[in-house]
């Protein structure tokens, strides 16, 4: 497997090392093509203004590759909006700790204390958006909203952050829309880069800001509790909604104390998480072209072909037969 190191220790050396890591051709002042035997597609960036980049990835895997930012000191932070059409798999390392991700599409939020490590296995793809910005940004543009717990946590540059939540359908439409024009609109790219790039800030912000869950400090052992119980549900994917109580005991953790780490380690509730399962690997099977959409209702646990269409177009924005 190739590994691909991005290094976020400021914005010059991001900048440059897009270039160097993926001896890209250069056709401008922002723009590198992709083209070797591991992976194609493009990386752009913009600088939006003297604090605030936005990073445009967009590439398919000719080999399996693992696209990597190692965990550094930097005042930087970054909000991450992926998207692809099969689930892939991410983890997030903090020193020894490490939390590992499937994700289709997704926010992910996080100070520069924590390293990524995304594994596109071979014909993947992925898109990616990524704001980078000092702390300092969000005071200035939020003052506002200096109480909320999240924005306190911004502003203490001793706090390590990483949350994670669910791309709306209305910032997934828009996202793959800029895919699709931002290099048509010529002398008007970097205003409308501009202003996605604080679209995305205000949609990440709102759904960050206001999120009730309380702060929760982890130790290992409670990582290693949080993940017996993700392969847990992992594992058992057919079943019917899980019942709290069974979970629990099953990972000797009260269900008040799982229920608050695991929603803010997974960004919803464990019976929320299991459904996003369920709907992940239906889509797997669906895209194997190998089974019919009462097939993979009947292998995900569903009895009713039409309550699984109806939770897939919830979750995707189409419906299972639509992929078949």
């Amino acid at each position: 497997m190739k590994r691909l190191v991005l290094k976020y220790q400021n914005r010059e050396e991001l900048f440059r090392n897009i270039g160097n890591i993926f001896n890209g051709k250069h056709s401008g002042n922002n723009f590198y093509a992709i083209d070797d035997e591991s992976m194609q597609g493009s990386v752009q960036y913009y600088e939006i203004d003297s604090n605030l980049i936005l990073l445009k990835m967009d590439i398919e895997a000719i080999d399996d590759i693992s696209l990597s930012r190692n965990p550094g000191s930097s005042p930087y932070m970054a909000i991450r909006f992926m998207i692809s059409e099969q689930p892939l798999k991410m983890k997030i390392t903090n020193g020894n700790q490490s939390i590992e991700e499937t994700f289709c599409r997704k926010i992910f939020f996080s100070t520069a204390e924590f390293g990524v490590d995304i594994k596109i296995r071979k014909g993947q793809s992925i898109k990616l958006l990524a704001l980078g910005f000092q702390r300092g940004l969000i005071g200035e543009l939020l003052p506002d909203k200096l109480d909320t717990p999240f924005l306190r946590q911004i502003q203490d540059n001793k706090s390590s952050i990483y949350r994670q939540t669910d791309l709306s359908t209305l910032t997934y439409n828009n996202i793959q829309q800029f895919f699709v024009t931002i290099n048509t609109r010529k002398e008007f790219t970097q205003l409308y880069a501009k202003s996605m790039a604080y679209y995305l800030l205000s949609e990440a912000m709102m759904q960050l800001c206001y999120n009730t869950q309380q702060v929760v400090n982890l130790n290992q052992n409670d990582i290693e509790t949080i993940k017996k119980l993700e392969t847990i549900l992992s594992e058992e994917i057919t079943e019917n909604t899980p019942v709290l109580e069974d979970l629990s005991r099953r990972v000797n953790m009260s269900v008040s104390k799982m229920n608050k780490i695991f929603k803010y380690v997974f960004g919803k509730t464990v019976y929320a998480y299991h459904i996003e399962l369920k709907m992940r690997k239906s889509l797997e099977l669906l895209l194997s072209k190998k089974y019919s959409v009462s097939e993979v209702a009947n292998i995900v646990g569903y009895s009713s072909t039409s309550k699984f269409a109806a939770t897939f177009q919830k979750h995707f924005n189409t419906l299972p037969s639509k992929i078949v």
